[in-house]
């Protein structure tokens, strides 16, 4: 059976996993203002919705060359190609090759709900479970995985493609997820692309097995972005 890319060094030993949980759920708990000592922040709270969109008051720079559109993202203004960066940070546009329609949203300020934030987590989880079901790589930068469903859960009618050319920001696989039993529209991904700025992907499953490619095209897209002073 083929083994999950590095999956000695990625996973953290079993009995670690319920640490991490309950790390992760006060990270969660932390965060979320109805569980603050303080009272909620209107203000601080207006200040992380406007961080991936331009607010009133805020003052965009000139685009800093000709094709180039300027948009906020994490509180910043960022140049990049208006054919993909157009309509600003939460409908990011791309053709990969082959004529794939690819649509993303990069956001930051935000933590995605637990147990969603990258699809590695899920595997990683199953795997120190046995949840399993299935797994095969079809080239050598590809595995394909299919997850149990456990006696009180829905079934799992994802797939899960993970690459082994991409990393993610904190060094793990990057994971497409999709359901084929759905007509179209069905892939995506969400993965940190860097510290702090979230990348959910949107394409039709039918491509999903040339996620390491896709993967790879967004990759480069967003390495294009360049940061504009006002």
């Amino acid at each position: 059976m083929p083994r999950l890319f590095k999956l000695s060094r990625l996973l953290p030993p079993v009995h670690a996993i319920p640490l991490l949980a309950c790390v992760c759920a006060l990270v969660l708990v932390i965060r979320d203002p109805s569980f603050a000592s303080e009272p909620f922040d209107a203000a601080e709270q207006a200040r992380i919705d406007c961080l991936d969109v331009a607010c009133p008051g805020d003052i965009a720079p000139a685009a800093p060359g000709p094709g180039e559109a300027v948009f906020k993202l994490g509180g910043h203004w960022f140049a990049g190609p208006v054919a993909h960066f157009g309509h600003g940070a939460a409908d990011v546009r791309l053709v990969a090759a082959g004529g794939v329609p690819v649509s993303m949203q990069l956001r930051t300020g935000w933590q995605p709900p637990a147990g969603s934030g990258s699809g590695w987590s899920r595997i990683a989880q199953a795997v120190s479970a046995g949840g399993i079901a299935s797994l095969h790589a079809p080239r050598a930068d590809l595995e394909i995985i299919r997850l149990k469903s456990g006696p009180q859960e829905a079934a799992d009618t994802s797939t899960y493609y993970v690459s082994g050319q991409g990393r993610d920001a904190k060094g793990l696989p990057v994971v497409a997820s999709c359901n084929h039993e759905l007509p179209q529209n069905a892939g995506g991904s969400l993965f940190e692309w860097q510290p702090g700025i979230w990348v959910a992907v949107r394409m039709n499953q039918q491509h999903c097995a040339r996620w390491p490619e896709i993967h790879g095209e967004i990759t480069r897209l967003l390495d294009r972005l360049r940061p504009v002073e006002i």
